[in-house]
Order: structure tokens, then C-alpha cells, then sequence
């Protein structure tokens, strides 16, 4: 029996002692088994392999042979198997014309109609409308076609590759149809620009077929993809799930196939991800400078600003700002047409082919990390100010643009990792590596979150922004694009509604946080994994308006216009000492996805009207691109009612409107909203439009308080929140909810799970999403 006891402690423990040691090895070394940070540090580099010297050339008069092309790819792509590459109604300028079109706006049904609906549900079909799982990892949704595509008479294979010249650049994307919104918005965006030699790499047959109808130069390489490897092969391309699934990762391997065969075709490969909103047209930064002699430029998922301190130099929070500790993102690429380009991507495919079974949790873009520097980022002492082979009287980027040097606005270069292989004999690659600087390549955390440029000074001086480091997926993403007006998918339904009905009537809530929860100081105090108490309570604060906004709209038929969102800490808290990551500075205006799920949001189902706090500025800026301004100016909001949650309910004092002050008006991200100001100073004092309510007003004193002013294009609501200097007073409940107890169950159902389970409670865990009124999350 004592054997039998020993046994089993043996076995844990065989288990337990491995992990123990390898946390304490990484730990010796600064490294963590559980930062993700470092996770990219636990590849094995190769061994390194002699090179050889080879001569550069891009002079070639004309293009290969397709024959020879094709007998050659064909032969590469095993595996994957197949290599029916087919590029159809290329050119050098996009025909691109522009895309009307929107997505779900999140509409549904009145609550009302919902309501009827409800109450003849039985009590069994009732437990399956008590919510989504949250658990559940939502898939980005199947965007909507205008019509259905029909398959279109295409080219032969290569039978368009004329039409590019050998040493052109073609921009290009990879989408596949779940992106079809986001591909819209890119082409959208590289139309205004005038991006040249527009390229769409489509993964799929929906995505060619799409392009092929709308005059877009596209790329087949859904060919190149082997379906029989996937884990659905009755998926059309691959499972859309996170991108450590199988499908995912032949979805890279087709990626880096597709890009060796236009860099064999003598064409340099400027590459950003569908999800990329181009800001300004990047050619001539790329051509000048050291940049203009880099076989390979990158991005960097860096959370600083592009800082010119040299390594060793810590932050206030002892954050490390060096660029060179993180990892290059493939979000924004380029690629020469030259051997060592070559040579780079030949060696990133065969790393991806090689290990398909053994690293299956590595993607395309951490086998590109381990293929420029065989570790997690760069090694620090490896920057070069100037490559070696510049002529002799040439100038480093830090001689050259001295003040763009300083202002962290040229790139650092690097020498990739020389183990390269040439394909058919070892070469001196010595491949000369870009790392772009964040400053004006910003990621999602650093543009949306640190609002790091508009603090700065040089918003307007940003040519891309990658819609990384969000929560939510593809509708977080589009919920950061639609604030900051990076969207260009939306039409005039989106912002004016159907022009053949009645103009749709929005609702706004004003409060100002209170002094002491916008006060960032007990968060900065925060160690990591401890709970940021102030900020929870913050957000709990803001949320209840919220929903009580979301409840009027409602009962008024009207579209909440969100308010903008105070953070004190950034999302992943536990992770992070004091609450900051990378040159956040707190308090900050925070995208709706740190607070809201934001996939549920936009459910149908849901019936959440509800529009971004940005939503009047780019209304407007809609309009003045509008083929017709006039038309829409017809649906310009000219009448505003006002109505204020009074707490003593005689219309004096304490009843005044709530001004919209605070810290929050200050800071980047914040959008004023004047011409709504200027309507509701006309009003004030008008006992017709500027109409108070008590506190603890139910649904039917609100309506009969407004009545009179349904037609009112806006409605504003006041008194929700208290004045800057006065306690928080967790009790205190403005709006009162639905007539009903039934009713108020019903929009708890609709809404309860709108925002993450952290951020509803008051006092413990234990309090957190309870049903009783003020005392939990209600949506």
C-alpha cells in the first residue's frame, strides 16, 4: 500500500519538476513561461550554414518564361500540393471604383415587438434565450453580398503577367470572403490614395470572383492551398478560428508561396494584411535613405514609440522602450526582387513546410521571427547604422535626416540571421532587414489605446495603422475603425438611414465621471495581478449609464450615440505593474472593446441601436464626400430636446443640466460635439423642450414628460451622473427602468452580456452580473 502511495506521488511529480526547472532556467535569463511577450524565445535557433557571395541583379528586360515559371512553382509547392496561381484584370492603376455598401448595423426589432415575442415563449424554449456562452469563441461574420457573384471566364494562368513590368512594385493584400468588409475598406483605401499596381492575393474562389465583378486586379492562390490537410476539408478555405488551427497555418504557407512567385517574377512585394488602413502613400519613404537599399522592411508589434536611446535604458515603470525586445509583425512587408529577398522567403517556406507537425502551435508570422533572427526580436547589438555595401561617399539614415532621426521617424536596420540557404546553391545572403519605426507604422495598441501620435504632435505624419492588439475580432477591429473614421465601408444607409423613409432619431447621455474614480493614482499603485479596484469601479460607473441610455433609446425608438469611455488601466491589467502597458499614460480614452463584447454588440438579435461616440463628426465628413451634399443635408439634426434626471424633481438647483467637463475632454480620442451644444444652449429654459424628470422615473414618466418633442431629431439626456465634486453614491438610480418587472427582465436578457464579466461588480466577486437593480452589470 506504501509503494502504491509513493507511485502515485511519483508520477505528478515527473510531470511538475520539468516545468518547475524550465520557469526557473527562463527566469535566469529574464524570460517567463507565462509572458506572452516571451513566448517566441522558446524556438531552438539552427545551426548556422556557410555562405557564399552572389551578384545582385534586377535588369532583366522581360519577364521569365511562363512555361518555365509554371514547370518550376509547380514543383515547389509540394507541400502544400497544387499551384494553379491565376492573375486576372491586372494593371498598373486599380480600377478600383469605390464600394457603397455597410455592414449589419446591429438593428433589430423594438423592444416592444420583442417583448410580444417573449411572452409567448414557453419555459423550456426560455433557457435558450438566456444568453451566448461566453466562453464560446465567436467566429468573424460571413459578410453579405449584394448579389450572388457568378463565376466569371478567366485567363489562363499566367497569360496576364505583361501587364507588369519586372521591377514594378505591386501593393497587394491577402483576403479571404469572411474579410470581404475589410478588404472593401482597404481597396477603399488605397484608392484615395493612389496606390499603384493594386494587387488583391485572393484565397479563396468567392474572394476572385468578387474582384473579377468589381474591375479589381486580383491573384488566385487559393490553389496553392491543400485542402486534404485541413481540419474541415469541407471548408471551403479553412477554419476561420484562432491562427494556431491547421487551417490557419496553410493559409500562411499559401501566403509565403504567393509571394515567392512575384518576387520570381521580378516584382518587388509591397504586402500589408487586409486589416491595415493606409494614411498616406508610403512610396517615397521607401525609396529613401538606407530604406531604398533594404531587401526586406517589417513592422514591429513594439508598444513604444520608435525610441533613439540605445538598450539598457529603462521607463518610470522600468518598462524596457528598446524595439529590438519584440517581435516583427508581417502586417506591413516589403520584399525585393533580388536574391537575398529571395533567398528569405525560400527559407521562411521551408521552415513552415518542415515543421507542420512538429510546431504546429507557430504561424506564418513567428516562423518569419525565427527566420529573420532565430529569437524572440532582434538581437540588440546587431543594429547597423549604414549597410556595407553603400557607395562610399553615402550617408547613414542618422547623418542623412538628422531630425526625422531623432524623432524616431526613420527605421533601424538589422542583418538577418545568416544561416540562409540560396535555392539551388548556398549564396551570400546577408539579408538587409528593416525594422520600420512604430511611430509611423503604429499597431493597434499603440495608435487606439496610448493614442501615441496625437499626443505627440504627428498624427497627420502616420502612413499606416494595423488593427492588432484588439479584443474581439474582426468587429472589435471595425469598432476602433468606426471611431477613429478609418472606415470607408459604410454608406448613406449607415448614416442618414433609408432616404426613402423618415430620417432615424438618435439619443445622447451626457455625465462627468466624477474626480475621484477618473483619478488614476490608486491604479498606478496596482502590482501585477492585482485587482485595479478604482478602475472596475470606474467603468461600473459609466456602464450603468450606459445602460440606462441603451434602455431609453428604446423605449423612445431612437439610436443611442455611445459616450466615449474613460480607462484608468489598461485591458489586460493582470498582466502589467501599474496598470500601464508600454507608453500608455493614464487616464485615456479606450476603444469600446476594453469595455464592451463587442461580436455580441453587434448581434442582430441583440437589438442594440447604437452608433459610435464619433458618429456625428463622421457623419459629416461623409456628407462633404458625398456625391450629393444637398440631399443628405435635408437630414441634418436642426431640433434637439433635452431631458434631465432631476434629483429633487422641482426643476431647481441640483436639477441643472450636467456639464460634460472633467479630464476626459482633454485627452486624444475625446470628439466635442459643438453644433448639439449650440442647439441645446437655444433651448434652455424652454419648459417645452427642456423637460426634468425626478430620480427613480419609470418608462412612462419619461414618455409623458417628452411628450410633444417624438420629432425632435436629437434627444440629450442629462443627470444621469453626479457633479465633479460629490460622492459616488452606489444607490443612486436616475432612470427607474420599464413599467414592468417583466419588461425589465426582458432587457436584462437582450443585454446582459454586452460587456465582460470584470467589469460588473461593486464590492466582491460574488457580486458580480446579480440581477438586483444597481448591484451588478445590467448590459
Amino acid at each position: 500500500m506504501a509503494r502504491r502511495r509513493l507511485s502515485r506521488v511519483k508520477v505528478p511529480l515527473r510531470l511538475v519538476l520539468p516545468l518547475v526547472l524550465l520557469h526557473a532556467v527562463l527566469r535566469a535569463n529574464d524570460l517567463s513561461l507565462l509572458h506572452p511577450e516571451h513566448w517566441f524565445a522558446w524556438s531552438v535557433a539552427a545551426d548556422a550554414v556557410g555562405v557564399e557571395s552572389h551578384r545582385e541583379s534586377r535588369s532583366a528586360p522581360t519577364l521569365p518564361d511562363p512555361q518555365e515559371l509554371k514547370a518550376r512553382w509547380m514543383a515547389e509547392l509540394k507541400p502544400p500540393k497544387g499551384a494553379g496561381i491565376d492573375i486576372g484584370s491586372a494593371s498598373k492603376a486599380s480600377s478600383w471604383k469605390g464600394f457603397d455598401g455597410s455592414l449589419t448595423s446591429g438593428e433589430g426589432d423594438s423592444l416592444d415587438a420583442r417583448i410580444q415575442k417573449e411572452r409567448a415563449v414557453t419555459d423550456d424554449e426560455e433557457e435558450e434565450f438566456e444568453g451566448d456562452d461566453p466562453e464560446l469563441v465567436i467566429p468573424d461574420p460571413m459578410p453579405v453580398l449584394a448579389h450572388k457573384v457568378a463565376k466569371p471566364e478567366t485567363p489562363s494562368a499566367f497569360a496576364a503577367l505583361g501587364k507588369f513590368a519586372v521591377g514594378d512594385t505591386v501593393s497587394a493584400c491577402f483576403a479571404t470572403i469572411e474579410m470581404l468588409d475589410f478588404l472593401v475598406n482597404w481597396l477603399e483605401h488605397a484608392s484615395r490614395l493612389e496606390m499603384r499596381n493594386v494587387l488583391v492575393i485572393a484565397m479563396d474562389k468567392h474572394t476572385a470572383r468578387w474582384c473579377d465583378e468589381n474591375g479589381v486586379a486580383r491573384m488566385d492562390a487559393s490553389d496553392a492551398i491543400d485542402k486534404s490537410e485541413m481540419n474541415d476539408p469541407r471548408v471551403e478555405v479553412a477554419d476561420v478560428g484562432y491562427r494556431m488551427t491547421r487551417g490557419f497555418n496553410l493559409l500562411g504557407e499559401a501566403k509565403t508561396a504567393s509571394i515567392a512567385k512575384l518576387l520570381d517574377m521580378g516584382l518587388d512585394v509591397f504586402l500589408s494584411d487586409v486589416d491595415v488602413v493606409w494614411l498616406r502613400n508610403p512610396s517615397d519613404y521607401f525609396e529613401s535613405g538606407q530604406l531604398a537599399l533594404a531587401d526586406v522592411a517589417v513592422t514591429s508589434d513594439c508598444v513604444f514609440g520608435s525610441e533613439r536611446r540605445r538598450p539598457g535604458w529603462r521607463d518610470e515603470f522600468g518598462q524596457d522602450p528598446e524595439p529590438t525586445r519584440a517581435s516583427a509583425n508581417t502586417g506591413v512587408t516589403l520584399f525585393r526582387s533580388n536574391p537575398r529577398a529571395k533567398a528569405f522567403v525560400a527559407a521562411w517556406r521551408r521552415r513552415q513546410r518542415r515543421t507542420r507537425e512538429t510546431e504546429p502551435q507557430h504561424n506564418d508570422q513567428q516562423h518569419f521571427q525565427f527566420t529573420l533572427a532565430r529569437s524572440h526580436g532582434f538581437e540588440a547589438d546587431t543594429e547597423v547604422l549604414k549597410f556595407d555595401n553603400q557607395a562610399p561617399d553615402g550617408k547613414s539614415d542618422k547623418e542623412m535626416f538628422v531630425d526625422d532621426w531623432i524623432r524616431g521617424f526613420r527605421p533601424r536596420y538589422y542583418y538577418a540571421h545568416v544561416g540562409i540557404d540560396g535555392d539551388e546553391e548556398t549564396v551570400e545572403t546577408k539579408v538587409k532587414v528593416a525594422l520600420l519605426p512604430t511611430n509611423l507604422f503604429p499597431n493597434g495598441h499603440l495608435h487606439f489605446v496610448a493614442h501615441h501620435a496625437a499626443k505627440q504632435g504627428f498624427a497627420d505624419e502616420v502612413y499606416a495603422v494595423h488593427g492588432t492588439h484588439n479584443y474581439g475580432g474582426s468587429p472589435g477591429k471595425l469598432g476602433r475603425f468606426r471611431e477613429h473614421g478609418m472606415w470607408a465601408v459604410d454608406g448613406e444607409e449607415y448614416y442618414f438611414g433609408d432616404l426613402k423613409q423618415k430620417a432615424p432619431k438618435y439619443l445622447k447621455v451626457r455625465f462627468t465621471v466624477p474626480e475621484y474614480l477618473a483619478d488614476p493614482t490608486p491604479n498606478l499603485a496596482v502590482g501585477k495581478g492585482e485587482r485595479p479596484e478604482r478602475h472596475l469601479n470606474l467603468l461600473q460607473w459609466q456602464i450603468e449609464r450606459v445602460r440606462d441610455g441603451l434602455a431609453l433609446a428604446n423605449i423612445t425608438g431612437r439610436t443611442l450615440i455611445l459616450p466615449p469611455m474613460l480607462c484608468t488601466c489598461d485591458r489586460w491589467w493582470y498582466l502589467f505593474q501599474n496598470c500601464t502597458n508600454g507608453v500608455v499614460t493614464l487616464p485615456f480614452v479606450c476603444p469600446n472593446d476594453h469595455v464592451y463584447l463587442e461580436p455580441l454588440m453587434r448581434k442582430p438579435e441583440k437589438m442594440l441601436r447604437y452608433r459610435e461616440h464619433t458618429f456625428l463628426r463622421q457623419r459629416r465628413e461623409f456628407a462633404k464626400r458625398a456625391s450629393d451634399p444637398r440631399r443628405l443635408e435635408e437630414r441634418a439634426i436642426r431640433s434637439v430636446a433635452r431631458l434631465t434626471f432631476c434629483e429633487d424633481g422641482d426643476g431647481e438647483g441640483r436639477c441643472a443640466p450636467t456639464p460634460v467637463e472633467g479630464i476626459m475632454t482633454t485627452l486624444p480620442g475625446y470628439v466635442p460635439d459643438p453644433e448639439t451644444d449650440s442647439l441645446l444652449d437655444a433651448i434652455a429654459g424652454d419648459p417645452g423642450k427642456d423637460v426634468t424628470v425626478a430620480y427613480g422615473s419609470l418608462a412612462k414618466h419619461v414618455m409623458n414628460a417628452l411628450e410633444g418633442n417624438e420629432d425632435a431629431d436629437m434627444l440629450v439626456v442629462d443627470g444621469l451622473g453626479r457633479g465633479l465634486n460629490e460622492g459616488w453614491d452606489e444607490g443612486v438610480t436616475p432612470f427607474g427602468g420599464f413599467d414592468t418587472q417583466y419588461m425589465n427582465q426582458v432587457f436584462h436578457k437582450v443585454t446582459e452580456w454586452i460587456t465582460e464579466s470584470w467589469c460588473c461588480y461593486f464590492h466582491s466577486m460574488e457580486d458580480r452580473g446579480t440581477e438586483e437593480k444597481g448591484a451588478g452589470c445590467q448590459g
